[in-house]
């Protein structure tokens, strides 16, 4: 059997859920960042996490409403992060409005029966717009440190054209996380019959180096040879399979991963083997491996 591709399917329900929770963060997170921003601002690790959260409230919506529909995902995705993005600029566009007619409000010479901002971005940016004042920001700048108005404290600024391709690359960073995150949960293994998304366990560790033997032992339905390549300490490589919580008849996902560890001494991995085979075979397979571990010679 080949590996495992979702069908498409979603209905109402589903659309319903992986666009609505991931527009009920992407307001909470504009609204967080915002105001938090006015403190510090964090330049990349920021956006990161912004996206992470977004992603991550689109995920559930799709799990919810299980959606396997790539496209309908992958867009839910991208609508929360453009629409939490467009949010967070209206509050910033919002903030620094008010904090000009604080300023006039505290300058005697000022007029006091007019928006002074106002008039300005009709003078300086031909209108009081969203975009208007968009221009009119860009053109103040920010501190690449954290997000100000000024350089008071020495530090490199960025203004004008600068400023949009700023925005532009915390917004590609948003949207892309968000996205691929809500485009991954749908692909994920689903039972069509019982409407369940697969479940994930671990059925053995792997010797090191021997990844790809065991891959191909699964793919020639040979499982006689996996008790010679597992093994329960150190392990090279994780065997895991994916397969419905309810019934015992679909199909199972069986993934051969190759483990590593970091500097920080964190578990990395990387699948070398992946396939769906039969319920059948899956359970020939952890039966072979439910004997006595026997590690080949490396």
């Amino acid at each position: 059997m080949a590996k495992y591709e979702p069908s498409g399917k979603v209905g109402a329900a589903g659309i319903a859920m992986s666009v609505g929770l991931g527009l009920v963060a992407a307001a909470a997170c504009a609204a967080a960042f915002h105001y938090v921003g006015r403190l510090f601002y964090l330049i990349l690790l920021f956006p990161l996490a912004w996206g992470l959260a977004i992603g991550a409230a689109a995920v559930m919506g799709i799990r919810a409403g299980k959606c396997r529909n790539s496209a309908v995902g992958f867009v839910a995705g991208l609508t929360a992060a453009v629409a939490s993005f467009g949010i967070f600029q209206v509050l910033e566009n919002r903030h620094v409005h008010g904090v000009v007619l604080e300023a006039v409000a505290k300058d005697p010479s000022l007029p006091k029966d007019v928006d002074v901002y106002d008039e300005f971005l009709r003078q300086k940016h031909g209108g009081t717009g969203f975009f208007a004042q968009l221009s009119a920001r860009a053109d103040m700048g920010m501190n690449i440190s954290r997000r100000g108005r000024g350089g008071k404290d020495g530090k490199p600024m960025i203004s004008g054209a600068g400023m949009y391709v700023y925005w532009f690359v915390e917004l590609a960073i948003i949207a892309g996380l968000a996205g691929f995150m809500a485009l991954g949960a749908t692909r994920a293994a689903f039972c069509e019959p019982c409407e369940e998304w697969y479940g994930s366990s671990e059925v053995a560790g792997i010797v090191t180096g021997r990844e790809l033997e065991v891959g191909r032992a699964v793919a020639a339905k040979d499982f006689t040879k996996l008790p010679t390549l597992v093994v329960r300490t150190n392990p090279g490589g994780r065997l895991t399979v994916e397969k419905c919580p309810k019934c015992s008849a679909s199909p199972v996902v069986v993934k051969v991963e190759s483990v590593t560890l970091d500097d920080k001494g964190k578990e990395q991995r990387s699948t070398v083997y992946e396939e769906m085979i039969a319920a059948a075979d899956a359970r020939a397979m952890e039966s072979a491996l439910a004997g006595p571990a026997k590690p080949s010679p490396s």
